[in-house]
């Protein structure tokens, strides 16, 4: 068979998809051949990473018909001049768009001043932003939604040491909440980790913004 290196000459320039060429980014050819559905929009480009996934489900398509994957040398590595074709797209590639994370003291300045106002719903919101922030929850999955996916955060869920001595949460006195140092979430639902795995953070000496003192006024709530 016919290296896929010989069937894909290497271009001297990526045709770009997005040139502005009058009312339509994309151009006539490929709009119109793009299936009704297609996640390629005008404002869309082709990155050298779609490119890579689309030769590899070609060739790994080609291995399972019991012909040698076209792609690769038979050391198992990409051939010269394809790997060469997929570097020179990356480096064409635009900066990838991250979305920057919000400073800490911006966290501690809200939960402060959500706090201060002595209103149940603000206090929740101060809450919610601490655990969120030290247990890493994403509230489309740890959060009560219409996702079908979504596991919600559960009292029974929560697990709270006073050093070594494990609290009953859900019967014991609220001054014996308060003595608390340690507090676990447990994960019934990880895509990425251990089922039913426990993770635990003890106080982080500011009362206003610590995962302790959040989930112990959680509980408060949740029990009266």
């Amino acid at each position: 068979m016919e290296s896929m290196g010989a069937l894909l000459p290497l271009p001297q320039r990526r045709p770009d998809i997005t040139t502005n060429r009058g009312p339509s980014h994309t151009p006539p050819t490929l709009r119109s051949s793009l299936p009704p559905g297609c996640p390629i929009s005008q404002q869309d480009s082709v990155r050298s990473r779609t490119v890579g996934d689309a030769l590899r489900a070609v060739g790994q398509t080609i291995a399972k018909l019991g012909f040698a994957d076209p792609r690769l040398l038979p050391s198992g590595k990409l051939t010269f001049r394809l790997s060469c074709q997929l570097s020179c797209y990356s480096k064409s590639d635009p900066p990838p768009s991250r979305v920057k994370p919000i400073p800490v003291s911006v966290l501690h300045h809200t939960c402060h001043l959500l706090c201060l106002s002595n209103h149940i719903r603000n206090t929740t919101m101060a809450d919610i932003l601490t655990l969120g922030f030290f247990f890493l929850l994403r509230p489309g999955e740890y959060a009560s939604t219409t996702n079908p996916d979504s596991t919600p955060v559960r009292l029974q869920d929560i697990h709270l040491w006073c050093h070594n001595t494990k609290l009953a949460h859900l019967q014991c006195p609220i001054t014996k909440l308060h003595s608390a140092t340690f507090a676990c979430l447990e994960f019934t639902n990880q895509k990425n980790g251990v089922q039913g795995k426990l993770i635990g953070l003890s106080r982080s000496g500011n009362p206003a913004f610590c995962p302790v003192s959040a989930l112990i006024t959680r509980i408060i709530h949740l029990r009266s």
